[in-house]
């Protein structure tokens, strides 16, 4: 259902039509019609909060590269956490009250995103986020632990809406030894969801009797050169040594695995289960 407010009322001289699921369900119509026939509505800040669950958490990477382009240009920040083991979604987004009607409108209709249901919306007199691209990840790793990180997209030089043909392709395989192997779950945790994001594939393999590993990265240059750099200097990770460095014809990991072995690096493995 929408509400929609009077052609004369419009200062585009349409219909303007809004969704009732955006404006609230206890508001009369009246009061609502007259309200968005205020000009000034337009070009008051707002913010709205909404949840959703993604039906593939892959879907991220076009999502977060979409807003990349779409959102800047209408002057919309904010903040999106995920929480990994649910897809479950929580948005925060503020700007021009039009521009949202219309954002919100789209995301509700986007077959990747489904329960979508508005928490709040309010006007605001200044903004929490001035720019859109950081995006905290609420990871949850095991059962009790959860690792809360932000990933600011703008500076991973946006790498998410690169496409193979404006960056290179580099495959990067480097081996460490983790201090404390019970770290493994928060590192994979973290790394499926944003690997995913960059477009990012490998694989990781984790030798438990000797808390090595060895791990293939491949994806865009400046996400590979990201990556390597924070796990280069990541505090958890010790005889940190880059094995090879190649610019492949073309991709051999579209995705990215883990796999635990419950042996010593130096013999022979049977893997355990991807985890």
């Amino acid at each position: 259902p929408v509400v929609t407010v009077p052609r004369g009322l419009c200062h585009c001289g349409r219909k303007r039509e809004v969704p009732m699921a955006f404006l609230g369900k206890h508001e009369p119509r009246e009061e609502l019609e007259t309200k968005l026939s205020d000009l000034s509505l337009d070009k008051k800040l707002f913010r709205i909060v909404y949840t959703s669950v993604l039906v593939d958490v892959g879907s991220l990477q076009d999502i977060i590269a979409q807003a990349q382009v779409n959102n800047p240009s209408h002057q919309i920040g904010g903040q999106l956490t995920v929480e990994l083991e649910t897809n479950k979604v929580r948005q925060i987004l503020e700007g021009k009250y039009r521009d949202l009607i219309v954002l919100f409108e789209k995301i509700r209709r986007d077959r990747r995103h489904k329960n979508v249901c508005l928490e709040s919306r309010q006007y605001i007199d200044q903004r929490s986020f001035r720019k859109w691209g950081v995006m905290t990840l609420v990871v949850t790793a095991g059962l009790e632990k959860q690792a809360l990180i932000k990933m600011d997209v703008k500076n991973e030089k946006k790498t998410t809406a690169a496409t193979s043909e404006e960056q290179k392709i580099l495959q990067v395989e480097y081996t460490s030894r983790l201090k404390n192997k019970d770290d493994i779950g928060e590192i994979m945790a973290i790394a499926r969801i944003k690997n995913q994001v960059l477009g990012v594939g490998g694989k990781l393999s984790l030798y438990l009797q000797d808390s090595f590993i060895r791990q293939t990265l491949e994806g865009p240059e400046n996400a590979i050169n990201n990556i390597i750099d924070k796990i280069q200097k990541d505090a958890r990770h010790s005889e940190f040594k880059i094995q090879y460095k190649i610019y492949p014809a073309k991709r051999q990991f579209t995705c990215w695995e883990a796999r635990t072995y419950d042996e010593s690096s130096n013999i022979g493995a049977v893997p355990l289960g991807a985890a």
